[in-house]
């Protein structure tokens, strides 16, 4: 019995090391251990970032930009499937792994995201918060998760330079579409 209680402890305490202390999602040490995992698998990705959190953060404080990223974690959390990853990817940036999706689907939660988030009280009463987030899928986009994040991360900033709160897709795509 003691052994099992053990192993129990072990693994709820490696479960905490995986979650990130401010907004309870996975953090970095999870998606490196995804991307470590030479399995190849359908998979859509979207990289996610707060738009000018640190002016965000200037104006407000830090104590309420923690709460934009607690919320912000939430938000994702209640849009996505349950077997859906929602990862704290490092300050203001998360990344979202889509088990079983296509890019386009992929695109319809992005889309879900930035509207729940334009209607989040919190965010209008302390300013407006908006996200830009990159898509991309495999296989349609490559195979190697790491090309497959990076691709997400591209498409991220690609929709930062279309003007912020939108949303852009991988492969390449030029085009930053926003969300109504």
């Amino acid at each position: 019995i003691r052994v099992t209680v053990e192993r129990g402890l072990r693994k709820e305490l490696e479960q905490e090391l995986m979650l990130d202390s401010k907004t309870k999602v996975y953090n970095f040490r999870y998606l490196n251990e995804w991307l470590s995992n030479p399995v190849v698998e359908q998979v859509a990705v979207l990289f996610i970032d707060i738009d000018d959190f640190k002016m965000f953060n200037d104006v407000h404080g830090h104590a309420t930009g923690d709460k934009v990223l607690q919320a912000l974690a939430q938000l994702i959390k209640d849009v996505i499937r349950s077997d859906d990853k929602v990862i704290r990817y490092g300050g203001e940036e998360f990344v979202v792994l889509l088990p079983n999706m296509t890019r386009a689907q992929a695109v319809k939660v992005a889309q879900r995201i930035q509207q729940a988030l334009r209607k989040l009280t919190f965010a209008r009463q302390k300013g407006r918060v908006t996200v830009s987030i990159g898509v991309a899928a495999c296989p349609e986009d490559t195979v190697d998760k790491h090309h497959l994040l990076a691709l997400a991360d591209q498409a991220m900033y690609q929709a930062k330079r279309a003007g912020k709160d939108c949303y852009n897709c991988g492969g390449g795509s030029p085009a930053a579409y926003h969300s109504v």
